[in-house]
């Protein structure tokens, strides 16, 4: 297994959604240092037409709560905040690394009560769906409240996982009514990518459920990893995925 950046799991996910005639558009970019702003707000327009959110993308967890996550700002602001720490030493106490990569996406105005948790990930006998109505930064200890959806190869390979079925599972029972239906479009959506696009582990969290029929799914942190054997399979699937060194490790 091998994780990837952010910034490119949501892309090729994305990719694969569009194209698969699920409607998302989400804007993003990747900050590095070899990246010139102008050229940057040239090619990206919405820049300056919406607050931004920044973050470091270098497979470090809680980034929140390290002060690694800038929020509602502006694009000269999101400059300044990406440049006072380019370079810079952070992680934890017992792991560190120099801030290198960023991601930079439109600020996404919610209510908590739409920020949810979900994880796909392969297991011994198929796939797991974990699902909470609960997500976010204090999501806390997820196996004492998620709901659980056990996937089997054969369900798998029949292309059985549609929205009825995962509505029907009951995955989505602590989550309002009002979200069910567009929770479970998404879900059995992305599933499809996870298995296509061979991913072994995919969390996002928080994944924004919008309660409001015309605001669109969002998929706010995401954490990947595919199978590293599969790239002779997946071809044009994965372009522009990207599989760094692990955190701490320079």
């Amino acid at each position: 297994q091998e994780a990837v950046s952010e910034f490119s799991g949501k892309t090729v996910l994305l990719r694969f959604l569009r194209n698969a005639g699920y409607e998302i558009n989400q804007h993003m970019l990747q900050v590095d240092a070899n990246t010139d702003f102008g050229d940057a707000e040239a090619a990206n327009p919405w820049l300056h037409e919406t607050r931004l959110v920044v973050k470091i993308d270098q497979l470090l967890k809680r980034r929140g709560k390290l002060g690694l996550v800038g929020l509602d700002l502006t694009w000269a602001e999101a400059q300044e905040w990406i440049a006072a720490r380019m370079g810079q030493t952070i992680g934890t106490d017992t792991t560190k690394d120099h801030a290198s990569t960023f991601i930079v996406e439109p600020f996404n105005k919610h209510s908590q009560s739409e920020e949810c948790y979900l994880c796909m990930r392969t297991a011994q006998k198929g796939d797991e769906i974990l699902f909470s109505a609960r997500g976010g930064v204090d999501v806390g200890d997820i196996d004492s409240h998620a709901s659980r959806l056990q996937i089997s190869a054969e369900q798998t390979s029949g292309n059985q996982i549609d929205a009825e079925f995962v509505l029907s599972s009951g995955l989505l029972a602590n989550l309002k009514e009002s979200q069910r239906v567009r929770a479970a479009t998404f879900i059995a959506a992305l599933y499809q990518g996870f298995v296509k696009l061979h991913f072994s582990y995919l969390e996002v969290n928080p994944v924004v459920i919008p309660e409001q029929e015309q605001s669109p799914v969002c998929l706010m942190d995401l954490a990947a990893k595919v199978d590293g054997d599969a790239d002779f399979v997946t071809g044009a699937l994965w372009d522009g995925l990207q599989t760094p060194k692990a955190f701490g490790r320079v």
